[in-house]
């Protein structure tokens, strides 16, 4: 991504099309809340989606908003069309469950809700959630229903009262149409509260090398073989804490 682009959040996106970012929010979470195509399409536009991609949003916006069956049938019929015809590769059935995951995998803080929720203290009282992320009470709210309709809590009464959380390790393909961007508002998420942390409680590493092919491919090797590894320790481990491990290996030329 273009280093103007660098570190974009919702509430720059919301400013870049013109709409209120609580709006955007909400239409992001609120399966009665709809963005319009224009709105939407220029989202896409800005975030740099391909053109599958942005049809492929789109599409799933008509389905969520039509009150025709026929047309849903329609509508749905065309998604399984443009991914298998492998303009898009990724399996239809995980997608289509609910028009909420868009907002999922577009909110940092949704996602990080649904992690933290893993750990006792914060399904005892979610409530807590709110000051350690920053965010207001309908931010909360917005993200443990999301949760819950993607089935991936079980609520009581109330939102805040969690009785179960569904694990999901979400090894979602990188032909997902929503990980790339997915991945790029997380990043900026990282970036932004890595630089507020205390020098003791944060680790980075970054290097620039010369190297040739066949080594890049030994150190690839090495790269999965330690994400083999550290996933059965994680797995085995008791949740206490919330932790961030980000990887990248590329060339630049």
């Amino acid at each position: 991504m273009a280093s103007d682009r660098a570190g974009f959040s919702l509430k720059k996106v919301a400013a870049r099309i013109s709409i209120q970012y609580t709006y955007l929010s909400k239409a992001l979470n609120d399966e009665l809340t709809h963005l319009s195509e224009d709105d939407l399409f220029e989202i896409c536009e800005f975030l740099n989606f391909f053109p599958d991609e942005t049809r492929y949003v789109l599409i799933l916006r008509n389905i969520a908003c039509s009150k025709s069956e026929k047309r849903k049938t329609s509508l749905e019929g065309r998604l399984k069309r443009l991914v298998s015809s492998k303009q898009i590769n990724a399996p239809v059935e995980s997608h289509l469950d609910s028009g909420r995951e868009i907002g999922f995998y577009l909110s940092p803080i949704t996602w990080l809700v649904y992690f933290a929720l893993g750990r006792s203290e914060f399904r005892e009282n979610p409530r807590k959630l709110g000051t350690i992320l920053n965010i207001e009470s309908f931010q909360l709210k917005i993200s443990l229903q999301t949760l819950c309709d993607l089935s991936l809590i079980e609520i009581g009464d109330s939102v805040y009262q969690i009785k179960k959380v569904n694990k999901n390790h979400f090894h979602t393909s990188p032909d997902h149409p929503l990980m790339r961007i997915h991945q790029q508002l997380l990043r900026s998420f990282c970036d932004s509260y890595f630089s507020k942390l205390p020098e003791k409680q944060k680790q980075r590493f970054m290097v620039t090398f010369n190297s040739n092919e066949e080594t890049v491919s030994k150190i690839k090797e090495l790269f999965s073989e330690f994400i083999r590894k550290s996933e059965k320790l994680v797995v085995s481990s008791p949740s206490t804490k919330t932790y961030q491990l980000n990887f990248e290996l590329f060339n630049w030329f």
